[in-house]
């Protein structure tokens, strides 16, 4: 009987083990997708119509409701700024405005 009781810990442990890191391999896998989004947004959001105007119209200060307008659309990619390497693309483009002014202009509540 004794032995049944170590073989069902010993599977119960081998499974949460397993549970544990498909879990940790999800995690992985997600921060993989958003590197890999990251990237490219990096790498073609500078070149796009709509941020071109935007760094135009947001030159003119205050930012306007209007001129936010054009890089709400974008705001799937927010949270590749709270990684640096990220972040300091954008604070390049955008100076002298910085990431910081853009967020509080166009995304923070009113």
């Amino acid at each position: 009987m004794h032995r049944r009781a170590v073989l069902a810990a010993a599977l119960l442990l081998g499974t949460v083990l397993l549970l544990q890191a498909g879990g940790a391999a999800a995690q992985d896998s997600a921060a993989l997708a958003e590197n890999a989004k990251c990237q490219q947004a990096q790498k073609e959001l500078p070149s796009n119509p709509d941020i071109q105007a935007f760094k135009e119209c947001a030159a003119t200060k205050p930012i306007t409701a209007t001129c936010c307008q054009r890089v709400k659309p974008y705001s799937q990619y927010l949270p590749c700024l709270s990684y640096d390497q990220y972040r300091a693309a954008p604070n390049n483009f955008l100076a002298p405005l910085s990431v910081d002014e853009v967020m509080a202009a166009c995304f923070s509540p009113p």
